[in-house]
This record gives structure tokens, sequence and C-alpha cells, in this order.
């Protein structure tokens, strides 16, 4: 069990008090982020109908981390969630628009309980526009074929779009639900104003899109699927090496276009002598790809890369799990560390707290908690007595993992 003076005090959000109400990624994934950089993040879960992912029990241990949970139902312990909204300065939720306004808790009376508190809802589609769309369930793989995303990846046509994996609607939506947060409370320090983040998965895929949505509403183009080459130009691509695995080498600008054009053989022709950018489904977009194939189907990826590096063209192995644990800058930089989770009891080996920070770095001080682990602790200091949370217990409101 934790109370607040046993989360320790780390981190660039250290002292920021995160109300967390959410399930399976983005939310979680969200909150993991904040409490892994210091802040003081208490989940909330459903003691009848525990997270769906603790059933997956690695999958609960990565984004849940240095959390504090308390397992209750909401509906039947009102008096406690309002404390909880007044505790904190950040309340992140993923549940289906609609919900906490059946339970009473519309936007405008959250903010008359804590004028100051930054309200960020997570949902597939939005809280508001077009009714039909606003309570459809949504997972990642609609958000990133509603958003567009799904149409730009996979091969040419009339190969069928690709999904992105893994989770990668949900992640973006993720990091869009945590840096809302963190404006809203730049904000609400400044003014003592809170505000209210209507955060939509398949927006958090739209706005990354670059210059796609653009280059539609000014010149009527929609982007084509290219696989794994780059759209225009040659010398991008996935290639094959001699020992079945496989590299990725992007040609970009003119001193590595020259550079390359000199190994490979290719500095006969005065395109490749002078560098120029070299364009797919031209001879020389042609003759460039395929001096490349040729080059890194006799070489390992480490042989690719390293006479690749020493002349200043960009090339990487398509790493495994397995390359990339092993890889020296990957374990010179502490990417993968031990902790022990408290929710599966056992010690696991993951991605460690990122991104790095020098002066005031984030840490793992505990894993994912068991449901309910923090019951007594947390509502001890929202001024409840232990006759009152037993009663609790007795009547249905809390609960815990036996």
């Amino acid at each position: 069990m934790a109370k607040a003076n046993d989360v320790p005090q780390f981190g660039l959000l250290n002292g920021l008090k995160v109300l967390s109400c959410g399930q399976v990624t983005a939310e979680p994934h969200a909150t993991s982020l904040m409490a892994e950089h210091g802040a003081d993040v208490i989940h909330v879960e459903n003691c009848k109908s525990p997270e769906m992912t603790r059933g997956f029990a690695i999958s609960f241990a990565q984004e849940n981390r240095n959390k504090r949970n308390l397992a209750m139902n909401v509906p039947e312990s009102k008096d406690v969630f309002d404390k909880l909204l007044q505790w904190a300065d950040v309340w992140i939720e993923s549940s289906k628009p609609g919900m906490y306004d059946k339970w009473g808790y519309t936007d405008e009376h959250v903010l008359e309980l804590n004028p100051k508190l930054v309200v960020v809802h997570v949902s597939g589609y939005g809280h508001f526009g077009d009714p039909d769309y606003v309570p459809r369930p949504s997972m990642d793989v609609i958000g990133q074929a509603f958003s567009g995303l799904m149409a730009l990846n996979g091969e040419k046509e009339p190969s069928a779009p690709l999904v992105s994996k893994p989770g990668i609607c949900d992640y973006l939506t993720g990091l869009y639900a945590m840096w809302a947060a963190l404006m809203g409370v730049y904000h609400a320090q400044k003014t003592g104003e809170g505000d209210v983040i209507d955060v939509s998965q398949y927006e958090s895929c739209l706005r990354v899109q670059g210059y796609g949505p653009l280059m539609y509403t000014t010149t009527g183009e929609q982007l084509k699927r290219t696989g794994n080459k780059e759209a225009t130009y040659a010398g991008i691509d996935v290639f094959e090496c001699k020992d079945g695995n496989y590299c990725v080498v992007q040609v970009s600008g003119r001193p590595a276009a020259k550079a390359i054009a000199a190994l490979l053989g290719l500095d006969d022709e005065e395109h490749f002598i002078e560098g120029r950018p070299t364009l797919n489904g031209t001879p020389q977009g042609e003759r460039l790809d395929g001096a490349i194939k040729a080059f890194c189907l006799e070489r390992t990826p480490d042989e690719v890369e390293t006479q690749l590096k020493a002349i200043g063209v960009a090339c990487a192995p398509i790493n495994n799990y397995e390359m990339l644990m092993s890889n020296p800058h990957v374990i010179a930089r502490n990417d993968f560390v031990e902790w022990y989770d408290e929710a599966s009891e056992q010690t696991l080996k993951g991605v460690a707290v990122l991104p790095p920070v020098k002066n005031n770095p984030g840490q793992i001080w505990r894993g994912a908690p068991k449901l309910g682990q923090d019951n007594e602790d947390i509502l001890e200091e929202l001024g409840y007595s232990n006759e009152e949370i037993e009663a609790m217990y007795a009547e249905g409101k809390i609960g815990k993992a036996e």
C-alpha cells in the first residue's frame, strides 16, 4: 500500500496530482508517462469490472507503473469521487461519452467542485460533433481507419491498406492526452482557471499525417500507398541482406547521393556525379535502387551499416527485440530495466522511463498495483475513518483483489 508521502519526490512532474479513470492503452499510457516522471497518479478502477488488460499481465504492467490504485464503484461512491476531483490538478478519463454526465459529473459541475481542474476526455470520436458518431465504440484500428492514416499504409493498390502496429493510434492518443493535460496545467497555474479538453483517437492520428491533408485540400490529390518505398525519391527503402535480415537505407541530400554513387560505382553518369535528387520511376531511380539491393544482398545488416555510416548515408538494421537488446547503444542508454511488478508478483524487464532527463530524472518506484491495493491509504488521506472504510467494503462500494 502507498500513501502520498510514500511516493518518492522526483522528476519534472513532482507535486502534480493526477486522477486517472481509463483502461486499455491510450489513457493508461498518458498517465503512466506522468507517473514515471514524478506525478502522483491515483487510478480509480471499477471494483466490479476491473481493467480488462489485467487479463494480460505484461500489458497492464508496462502501462501502470508508479500508480496508486483505488478500486471503487463511482456511481455508489460520489462523496469519495467528489473529494478526488477536489484533490486533483488533472483528471483524465476515457469512458464512453456521456457516462459521467449520467452520473451527475458534467463538465460544469466538475469545474464547480474544482475551478482549477484540468479535465481531459479521451474517446474515439470526441464528446461533440455528429450525434451518430459520438457514442460509437472505437479501438486502435478504428481510429487508424477513420482518420485516413490506414489509407496511407500498405503496398500499392489493389493491395489492401495495412494497420500500423502495435496500437499506434492508441499511443498517439495517449501522447496527445498527456501534452494537452500539461498545457491545461500551465494555463491553470497562470490564471487559476481550469479547462476541459476533448481528445479523440481519430484526430490524434489525423494531425500526424503531415502535408497529406493539406495537399488534398489544395490540389485534390490523395497520397498513394507506396509500401516501404518513399513516395517521391529513390534510394529510400527496405533492403534484404545476405543473412535473411533487413535494413533500411535513406539516401537524402546531395553529399549522401554523391557518396553512395561513388561507393556503388554509379559515378559514370552526370546525374549521380552531381548528386541530383533521384526520383522513383525514372531510369536513374531504378538503377540506384537496383545497385543498393545488390549491395545489401552481399552483406549482413551490420556490414551495410558500417560501410554506409563511413560515407555519411543513413542506414539502420530492422531490429527484432533480441537484436535491439544486445545493441551497444541501447545498452549504453539503459533502455531496458528490471522492476518488480506487484500485480503479477514477478520481476520483469521492459522499457525504461523515457525520455532520459539530466537533472530531474524519472524513475520506477513501484510496479503496477494489485486491484484496490491502496484503498485504505487513499481513503484515509481523504478523511475517512477505518469504520467508514469497512462499511464501504461491506456495501460493495469498494473492493480489492483476493
